[in-house]
């Protein structure tokens, strides 16, 4: 998918990823509850790291909670919009190990990135 910008958006509990999932599967499994200008999912500021991997860990993703929320795990989309899918792309989705629980004011900070590898 040609595209220079990616964002991420973050799942409620009970969306399981799938090989055949589709941004429309996650976005309607969606958390909302993080503040944003407008209603766009955080972008992802990633560099390739000039051997197999692009990361965002020089720029972590940081999504705040004023009141709290439930995180299930993290998807990645060339979508910016958050809860809509239209024609974008998910490129990737993977729950976390455990159900992450914020209280009000928590901040959680989300480093995501891809393997490159030759087959």
């Amino acid at each position: 998918v040609p595209t220079s910008l990616w964002y991420l958006g973050l799942l409620d509990t009970g969306f399981t990823p799938l090989a055949t999932s589709t941004l429309a599967q996650a976005a309607a499994s969606e958390n909302a509850a993080y503040t944003t200008s407008s209603n766009a999912r955080l972008g992802w500021t990633h560099v390739y790291d000039d051997a197999y991997g692009i990361t965002n860990v020089a720029a972590k993703a940081e999504f705040a909670f004023p009141s709290g929320g439930t995180i299930n795990g993290v998807f990645l989309t060339n979508g910016i919009t958050r809860g809509s899918s239209g024609s974008s792309t998910l490129l990737s989705v993977a729950n976390f190990s455990t159900t992450r629980t914020l209280s009000a004011g928590d901040v959680l900070r989300i480093t995501a990135g891809l393997t490159l590898s030759s087959v």
